[in-house]
Parts: structure tokens; C-alpha cells; sequence
């Protein structure tokens, strides 16, 4: 049952430990963060330049090793928002097909190995990006948003160069 209906039937019961309790739970639905929007996330965004594909937000972060594409995508019906970068190697970056075997291996290797984010090839392009899932469903707040954004990048940076090595199919 959502706060707005549950709150005013709760101060109506005459406890005024109840009563108190209800005060302070208002005070905090209204601290709570607002539903997500592309308006709302392209506030929290700190580059000048900005697309905007319909509700897809397209930028480039600066992370620790270098820029990289992000796009940003707020799923307010499944109450998700999706962070992924821009394709991080492609199919044609592989050195033939031992090339592509070792790219696919070692995107699984680091799939299991990440915290934060998961590699995905798009079968279309043969890009390969990194995506972080934010459930919105408790409201997003502008420091957890920021902070996925370091972690994504973060962890673009730190798998990039396995992926390359692999992608040149090295001698085993």
C-alpha cells in the first residue's frame, strides 16, 4: 500500500507514539527521490555535450583511464534505469576467428569477475559494451547515480585491455 494511503489512516487511530511514528515516516516519503526521468538524470550529468535520442542520453565520461561513451537510459515503466557504455572492441578489432574465441572467452572469464556491470555482444553490430542496471523502484538519488557512472567506467577501463589482448589471439 503506498504512503499516501497508508499514512493518513495510521494518524487517524488516536496513539500518539502512533501518531509521532507517522509524522516522521511523512517526513521522509517527502525527503524521498522523485520518480527518474531523462530531465531528471541529464541534471546529474557533468558534460556539455549531450544527446538526447528520445529517452536514450548519450555523452562521453571521463573516467580514470580515458573517455568513454556512456548512454544513459531511464525505463520508468519497469522502474530501471540502464548505464552502458559505447561499443569497447568490436568483431572486426579480432585478429580471425581464434581472435573472436578468445574475445567471447574472456568476456565470460570477466563477466564472472565483475562487481559492477556486465559485458554483452551485440549480434547486429559485433559491439561489445558494458551495461550496469539501476532498479529505480525505491526512487534514485543523484549520488548513487553518480557513483554507478565511476563504476561503470571504472570497470570499462579495468577490462579494455584483457579484451584487446584477447581480441589479438596472442599464442597460448
Amino acid at each position: 500500500m503506498r504512503a499516501a494511503v497508508l499514512l493518513p489512516l495510521l494518524a487517524a487511530c488516536g496513539d500518539p507514539a502512533l501518531q509521532a511514528r507517522v509524522t516522521d515516516l511523512e517526513a521522509q516519503v517527502a525527503r524521498a527521490p522523485g520518480p527518474v526521468s531523462t530531465a531528471s538524470l541529464r541534471a546529474w550529468i557533468d558534460a556539455d555535450d549531450v544527446a538526447v535520442d528520445g529517452e536514450v542520453l548519450r555523452f562521453v565520461h571521463t573516467g580514470p583511464a580515458g573517455p568513454v561513451e556512456v548512454r544513459v537510459h531511464a525505463a520508468a515503466e519497469d522502474q530501471l534505469v540502464f548505464l552502458s557504455t559505447g561499443d569497447l572492441i568490436t568483431l572486426r578489432d579480432t585478429a580471425g576467428e581464434r581472435g573472436i574465441v578468445l574475445l567471447l572467452t574472456q568476456m565470460a572469464t570477466s563477466n564472472y569477475e565483475l562487481d559492477d556491470g556486465k559485458l554483452q555482444l551485440n549480434p547486429a553490430t559485433g559491439g561489445v559494451t558494458l551495461s550496469i542496471e539501476l532498479e529505480t523502484d525505491d526512487g534514485l538519488g543523484e549520488t548513487t547515480f553518480r557513483n554507478a557512472l565511476a563504476r561503470l567506467t571504472e570497470a570499462a577501463d579495468t577490462v579494455l585491455p584483457t579484451l584487446r589482448t584477447a581480441a589479438q589471439a596472442p599464442r597460448l
